[in-house]
């Protein structure tokens, strides 16, 4: 396992999907650049492709390790359940596996969550010039993860015990059903 812990330092300190520069990391690379030059837009790619700091030492640590198995991207959102963004019909499958159970097991650890759904959303990818994108004109195999900074059950503060735990289970899990499916 490598792990890089937080991309965006700047960001995780500040609570903001944005780096220092207002550049959104996640969409300053050349796959599928959109060029948007408005700062204050959400997702302000920068002026170009690998103008920041922090995306020229991913791609770095990425042509560094072209022999990796996956890449899990791993994002968080501001609530909901936890979601996959989905590239293939492999990725379909692993997120509907990885969900299923944690839904058993969710639905059993805390009664008032639906119990006629499934607790995670699968969704495809729909935006370019994203981490993702690279990745896969890499050749690599990538699963973009987001949970949530509240999970519905607890509706309290930001990382609170449950959603850390249910994140935790989503990581743990998607893990072990790709080491599992590639036996």
């Amino acid at each position: 396992f490598q792990v890089v812990p937080v991309l965006n330092p700047w960001g995780f300190k500040n609570n903001d999907r944005k780096n220092g520069n207002q550049v959104d990391l996640n969409r300053n690379f050349p796959q599928g650049f959109t060029g948007l030059t408005d700062k204050n837009d959400e997702i302000y790619p920068g002026e170009n492709p690998f103008s920041e700091t922090e995306t020229q030492i991913i791609a770095k640590f990425i042509e560094d390790n072209l022999d990796a198995d996956v890449v899990l991207d791993y994002h968080n959102i501001y609530g909901g359940y936890p979601l996959f963004y989905v590239y293939g019909e492999k990725d379909v499958q692993l997120a509907q596996s990885v969900f299923t159970a944690l839904t058993d097991k969710w639905v059993k650890e805390y009664p008032e969550l639906p119990k006629n759904e499934i607790l995670g959303l699968v969704r495809p990818n729909g935006n370019s010039g994203m981490f993702a994108d690279f990745l896969l004109s890499k050749n690599l195999w990538v699963l973009t993860m987001e949970t949530p900074w509240t999970m519905p059950v607890s509706g309290k503060e930001q990382y609170d015990a449950v959603t850390i735990k249910c994140a935790l289970e989503v990581l743990a899990n998607t893990i072990y059903t790709i080491v599992n499916s590639n036996k």
